[in-house]
């Protein structure tokens, strides 16, 4: 999501300058800079841009939104798996194989800040804890006896793998982050193509593609 350009920079000085964008309203996981239309160095004529330091101020946020709740969910015990994500707490999970696993799917990409496993009596076993992208892990992993694990990273499905018991009791597990739609991931895709999103005839042509996706209709879209 594009929170700011040069437009909205307060430049400090002209020679070795330094540059100033205002904050944005909204939780933030990841910052990414687009460098464009550098200019040569005056000294070894082969760098295009030269930056001392990137500074960041703000405020930390914790996720609050539970997105595994009422999500799809597979277990390695047949047709079970929806007690751990109904939001009760008079409902509960149980598994009898040492080798466990519970998996959930997210509604779109997500940037997961925690995970909570709420167990019926004490910790049992050992956890590993994972979150996939096409079913393969993209932002590591998390290994040990856990009721809570903070982890950050993207994903659209959490993977839960146990072992170390012959019993699992399993009261809810909730995973805590923020969850975006395709249509969201496609925008900002579509704008990081752009060498200048920022002119005029590329606002026109992405404010235009934003219509365009806006009305596609799909399952998957939401």
């Amino acid at each position: 999501v594009k929170v700011g350009s040069r437009s909205n920079e307060v430049r400090h000085g002209s020679f070795n300058a330094k540059g100033e964008l205002p904050g944005w309203d909204g939780r933030t996981t990841r910052v990414r800079l687009e460098l464009r239309n550098g200019h040569l160095d005056v000294w070894k004529k082969k760098y295009w841009f030269g930056i001392r330091e990137i500074g960041m101020s703000g405020k930390q946020h914790i996720a609050t939104d539970n997105i595994s709740l009422h999500r799809p969910v597979t277990t390695n015990v047949g047709d079970t798996g929806s007690e751990l994500v109904d939001g009760k707490a008079d409902t509960y999970w149980t598994s009898n194989y040492r080798k466990s696993k519970i998996e959930i799917s997210f509604k779109g990409m997500c940037a997961l800040d925690h995970v909570l496993i709420d167990w019926v009596d004490n910790i049992q076993g050992f956890q590993t804890v994972l979150y996939l992208v096409g079913g393969g892990i993209h932002d590591g992993s998390a290994r040990g006896s856990y009721d809570r694990v903070d982890l950050a990273g993207l994903g659209a499905q959490l993977k839960i793998q146990l072992r170390g018991s012959n019993f699992y009791s399993i009261r809810e597990v909730s995973a805590f982050g923020t969850c975006f739609s395709s249509r969201d991931i496609f925008k900002m895709k579509i704008t990081s193509g752009f060498a200048e999103p920022d002119s005029k005839y590329s606002t026109y042509v992405l404010n235009d593609i934003g219509e365009i996706i806006d009305g596609f209709e799909c399952e998957s879209c939401f």
